[in-house]
Order: structure tokens, then C-alpha cells, then sequence
């Protein structure tokens, strides 16, 4: 068996293990790659878990914060993840309004 068919087994493996453990699919074209991230789904998981310290972020930066025109959030919200890391304690939001 060829190696390429061997990485595309192993990958629709894992990917089906996945999906049936609770994960979703979602569509590439959404991700950033210059930031290596996917902006809508971090947008929705903040303001799901965070609602109060997304209104405050709104009150700071407007109701567009966060639209896919705002070019302000992602960077930031990247550029302070960065050196604290994905399990920085606190909130998300906090690092922004820091």
C-alpha cells in the first residue's frame, strides 16, 4: 500500500472517530491561515460562554466588533494568546479589554 493511501486511511479514521464523539465538521474556507485560526467559530464560542464580557467588549469597540470586517479582533485576540498560550486562566474576553 502505497504511503499516501496509508496517511488518507489513518486520517478518515481518526476524522470518523471524531465526528462521532461529539466533534463537527467544519468548512475550511473558513479558517485564517495568517492567524491559524477559524475567526467564526472563536466569535461564537466567546460570545456563547462569555456573553457578559462580550457585551462589555461591544461597548467598547461597537456592535460590529467581531464582524468579519473587523480586522481588530483577530489580531489582537492572537497577539495575546501568543505568549500566555490556549489555557491562559481567565477569561478570553479579558485579555482583549486588558
Amino acid at each position: 500500500m502505497r504511503e499516501t493511501l496509508k496517511e488518507q486511511a489513518f486520517e478518515a479514521v481518526i476524522e470518523s472517530h471524531l465526528l462521532a464523539n461529539g466533534y463537527s465538521m467544519v468548512d475550511r474556507d473558513g479558517f485564517d491561515r495568517e492567524r491559524a485560526i477559524f475567526p467564526e467559530i472563536v466569535l461564537a464560542f466567546i460570545r456563547e460562554t462569555q456573553p457578559d464580557e462580550w457585551k462589555k467588549l461591544e461597548a467598547l469597540h461597537g456592535e460590529r466588533t467581531g464582524e468579519p470586517n473587523d480586522r481588530r479582533f483577530a489580531p489582537r485576540f492572537i497577539n495575546e494568546m501568543q505568549p500566555k498560550g490556549s489555557f491562559y486562566h481567565g477569561s478570553i474576553v479579558s485579555i482583549l479589554s486588558e
